[in-house]
């Protein structure tokens, strides 16, 4: 959420403590298991005192995709951008070990994961709302396309060949990441998660730069 790292008020300090609580129920138990009754619970508050702060179950998971989405920035995207990186494909290995990491940090499944539910579903299910669903594909969407960008710029840079597509390869990304999650729970991928980063190899290895004889 916006202000996380700045001076906080009482009230602001108490829906922090809530997100973060939630957070942790969604990361363990799934974003549909979130229920104000449940977490009113988890944080020691009355319902009535905890629905003041979000009016619905819906504004609570809405405000906790959007607060993932400020820890996945802080945990993933910002100690890469803080780091000098040799080449632009070096950067894009560092994000996605640190993407990986995430999984694990956060006590179970990744949310990213949540968006795997179409839209679809989401319109006809009586857990999921539209509004639900759609602050999660804008998650997903933003996490994608800053994917591309970096593929952009190793073929501006000369690492990458022209004729890349950079979303097929994010595409590929992104197969290559739900397959390693999916794999792992039935005991099928490394601990290193090897089968991930040789996709992600074959990737920078199809589109390697044809060199000038």
């Amino acid at each position: 959420m916006a202000g996380m790292n700045s001076v906080l008020t009482k009230s602001q300090q108490t829906k922090l403590r809530i997100l973060t609580a939630a957070f942790n129920v969604a990361s363990e138990l799934g974003l549909d298991s979130l229920t104000i009754g449940e977490l009113a619970k988890q944080v020691g508050m009355s319902k009535s005192g905890l629905f003041a702060h979000f009016q619905s179950r819906e504004n609570l998971q809405v405000a906790v995709i959007q607060y993932a989405g400020d820890v996945f920035m802080q945990r993933v995207i910002q100690p890469v951008r803080a780091t000098t990186h040799p080449s632009v494909t070096d950067k894009i290995h560092r994000l996605l070990e640190h993407w990986l990491v995430w999984n694990p940090a956060i006590q179970g499944s990744c949310m990213f994961l949540e968006a795997w539910c179409s839209a679809e579903t989401a319109a006809s299910s009586s857990v999921r709302s539209v509004e639900v669903q759609a602050a999660l594909d804008t998650l997903t969407r933003q996490w994608l396309e800053y994917l591309r960008r970096q593929f952009v710029a190793a073929v501006d840079a000369g690492e990458l060949a022209q004729s890349i597509d950079p979303w097929q390869a994010v595409y590929r990304i992104y197969g290559a990441y739900l397959s390693s999650q999916f794999l792992g729970s039935l005991g099928l991928e490394t601990e290193r998660k090897e089968r991930f980063w040789q996709e992600i190899e074959r990737i920078f290895a199809d589109h390697k730069p044809v060199l000038a004889s």
